[in-house]
């Protein structure tokens, strides 16, 4: 009996690590896209800058708009930002979001209204309620009377609710920029912001733009000081 006993023991405990050892394991990488098309050093900055990626090619379904608000920046590698200092708010929507391809279209306006990008295809990675977004933006930028335009590589991660995001972190890093009168950060300025409440409400699209004195002396991620 109690040799019966050992032998279905020994089974019961093969058995459990045959079943261990064949249970797919979920996939933490990067899709070939993003490990092809987004460049090492921009990952490697975000992440030193405070950023969390999240890998993995189960991302959960994130369209809609999001409001981020208060804006503070957590990271930058221009010698005049402050750690802390609040940005204009802004809000971002994600549209066309395709799980098969793991893409997704994106724009985003600051509350002034004086910020505005736009970008198609952008990859997308994550599991499940976490994803995050690879966006090359195309934008323009407004400040007194200056107009600019700018080409950025832009990172968007968070935790989907049914309601909003949750921690949302954004990086901003540009790379390209028409600015004859230098209103923005110098190409290769690397900028880390997060919602600093925790939590980027759902709306419905784009808020109005609220334009006052103190919005306007507010800065865009993308303007210089």
């Amino acid at each position: 009996m109690m040799k019966q006993l050992s032998v279905m023991l020994l089974l019961g405990v093969l058995f459990g690590l045959m079943f261990f050892s064949c249970k797919p394991k979920e996939d933490s990488s990067f899709s070939d896209q993003i490990n092809t098309v987004v460049p090492k050093w921009a990952i490697d900055s975000v992440r030193r800058n405070g950023m969390i990626l999240y890998e993995g090619k189960t991302p959960p379904s994130f369209e809609g708009f999001f409001f981020q608000a208060p804006h503070h920046l957590t990271g930058s590698n221009l010698s005049g930002d402050k750690i802390g200092e609040e940005f204009q708010e802004y809000t971002y929507g994600f549209l066309n979001q395709n799980n098969q391809a793991l893409t997704v279209d994106m724009k985003g306006k600051s509350e002034n209204g004086l910020d505005n990008f736009i970008g198609s295809g952008a990859f997308v990675s994550g599991n499940g309620n976490h994803f995050t977004v690879f966006l090359e933006s195309n934008g323009k930028t407004e400040s007194f009377g200056s107009v600019a335009s700018y080409q950025a590589f832009q990172i968007f991660s968070g935790e989907i609710t049914s309601t909003g995001v949750r921690n949302l972190q954004n990086a901003f890093i540009l790379t390209n920029k028409d600015d004859p009168d230098r209103i923005l950060i110098v190409s290769g300025g690397c900028r880390v912001f997060k919602d600093s409440d925790g939590f980027s409400e759902r709306t419905a699209g784009f808020r109005q733009s609220r334009v006052s004195k103190s919005t306007l002396l507010s800065q865009t991620m993308v303007m210089s000081h």
